[in-house]
């Protein structure tokens, strides 16, 4: 049995570390980069896919830096609400039966029972949702908040910077239908994997519920290392049980969608500045995107904290 595992579809959406030695980052949130020709800098910013919007505050340093930018750039278009529909039909489960069978009738009756108990969702809820997706609704759960993402605050305020200020930033996505689909097709078919993690999520739900808090509070702190070795040390399963498709899942959740990124990214800011607005665990790492900035000739400048901040509400 795979111990912890529930953790890598826990932090998917959030961080998602590989397991190789990190190189030193200082901590922030956000980066300017600048070199390699460009005229103007961009800026790289990660975010937080599920915080309490009390935990959450949009330096007035991230501000100023969207407000240099004439492009918003996220993961994908929020813009395109016919690409979001199409991404999000693909975690629909065809047949609330499939539980049954990745599971087991044992491991599926604890899952009911927790569903109905502690979590409160019911069966005709929570069934029709692929694992992936419902390992982010027990999280939810789990906050005790009407939860944000960071995500929809930078887009709220740079909409609202474009009504104030007389100018419309221009939004787009790096990952366009097909990519997203590519990425849906492949998480669809570790369904039982994702099913199992699921399982063991509730099985340790109260450690679960401290180490998001603790993620919590590293992103606050804006230390990237400390979210990739907390991530390491609570995912011994790969460490030690060398779980190939885990590693699997990783790299196509992660370091694949950074090197597809990359030259997405290069050509963007050659065009105009832009600001990217991506999950945090796409930053740090071997295979992070400061790194791979880095290897192509850009310098990446930690912006870190001032005093004065602004919080977005």
């Amino acid at each position: 049995m795979i111990k912890y595992s529930f953790l890598f579809s826990a932090i998917m959406s959030l961080f998602l570390p590989t397991l190789k030695s990190q190189p030193m980052m200082q901590n922030s949130l956000l980066w300017r980069i600048s070199g390699k020709g460009l005229e103007k800098p961009s800026y790289l910013y990660g975010t937080i896919h599920l915080i309490c919007p009390q935990d959450y505050v949009l330096r007035g340093q991230t501000i100023e830096a969207m407000n240099r930018c004439r492009r918003i750039a996220f993961e994908m278009d929020l813009m395109n609400k016919q690409e979001m529909m199409a991404a999000a039909q693909q975690f629909i489960n065809p047949n609330p039966d499939n539980y049954r069978r990745w599971l087991g009738e044992k491991n599926y009756a604890e899952m009911r029972k927790f569903m109905a108990t502690t979590a409160k969702i019911p069966d005709t809820i929570w069934t029709k949702v692929r694992p992936i997706i419902l390992n982010r609704r027990l999280i939810q759960k789990s906050m005790n908040c009407i939860e944000t993402g960071a995500e929809q605050v930078v887009f709220v305020v740079s909409s609202r910077d474009n009504d104030s200020r007389g100018y419309e930033h221009e939004f787009t996505g790096l990952e366009t239908t097909e990519d997203r689909k590519r990425i849906g097709m492949f998480l669809t078919e570790q369904d039982s994997l994702s099913a199992h993690s699921v399982l063991l999520m509730i099985q340790h739900w109260n450690q679960m519920r401290v180490s998001m808090q603790q993620f919590v509070k590293l992103y606050k702190s804006e230390d990237i290392a400390g979210m990739q070795n907390l991530s390491e040390f609570m995912s011994p399963s790969v460490a030690q049980n060398d779980s190939k498709q885990y590693k699997k899942q990783w790299s196509v959740v992660v370091n694949d969608r950074n090197r597809l990124w990359l030259p997405r990214m290069e050509k963007m800011m050659v065009e105009k500045p832009t600001f990217f607005a991506v999950g945090a665990g796409h930053l740090a790492g071997n295979a992070g995107l400061i790194t791979l900035l880095r290897k192509q000739g850009y310098n990446l400048e930690p912006i870190t904290k001032r005093e004065q901040v602004l919080n977005y509400k």
